[in-house]
C-alpha cells in the first residue's frame, strides 16, 4: 500500500493486522489506503502497543542481547495518539483506536526457540548469557498449559469522508 495501488479499488474496507506497521512512510501509506477507499470507506488495522508491554514477542525478548538494531520495527505505531494524527493528516476521519489487552498461552517453541538467537546475530558468550536470561523470563511467565504471554496492541478504525 504505500507504493502501488491495489486492482479494485475503490473498497468499502481496507483491514489489515500487523503489516502496516512496516510501511516505511505512514503519510504516503494512509493517503494511498484513503484514496483507495470509496466515500464512507472504513480502514480497520491492528498494530502493536509498545515493545515493554509486549515483552515475550521476538524483537523485545531479544533487545537486550542484540549489538545492532533490527531490519525492522514492528511498533512504529505504538503511540496511538501520532499514529491518529496520521490518520487525520492523511484526510481520514471518525478516526479512533481501541487498545486491547490480553494473554496467550502458547507452547513454549511457540515464543522462543534457539535459532532465533543466531538469527539475530547473538553468538558466543552473548549467546549463553541470553539463554539463562530469557530461560528465567519464560519461566516467569509459565502456567501449566505453557508460557503465557502478554500482548497489548491498538485497533485503529477511520473512514473516508
Amino acid at each position: 500500500m504505500e507504493r502501488a495501488d491495489v486492482p479494485g479499488a475503490p473498497f468499502d474496507v481496507a483491514l489489515n493486522q500487523f503489516g502496516l506497521t512496516f510501511a516505511t512512510d505512514l503519510q504516503a501509506t494512509f493517503a494511498r489506503i484513503a484514496g483507495q477507499l470509496n466515500a464512507g470507506g472504513r480502514c480497520v488495522f491492528t498494530a502493536w502497543a509498545e515493545a515493554e508491554r509486549n515483552p515475550l514477542l521476538p524483537i523485545p525478548l531479544l533487545a537486550p542481547f542484540r549489538r545492532t538494531e533490527p531490519d525492522q520495527d514492528p511498533f512504529t505505531m505504538a503511540d496511538a495518539d501520532s499514529t491518529l494524527a496520521v490518520l487525520r493528516s492523511a484526510g481520514l476521519k471518525q478516526v479512533e483506536v481501541r487498545t486491547v489487552e490480553a494473554v496467550n498461552t502458547l507452547p513454549r517453541e511457540a515464543v522462543f526457540i534457539e535459532s532465533m538467537l543466531e538469527r539475530a546475530g547473538i553468538v558466543g558468550a552473548a549467546k549463553v548469557e541470553a539463554l539463562v536470561a530469557i530461560d528465567e523470563l519464560l519461566a516467569s511467565h509459565s502456567t501449566d498449559s505453557g508460557v503465557a504471554v502478554p500482548l497489548v496492541f491498538h485497533v485503529f478504525s477511520a473512514v473516508r469522508p
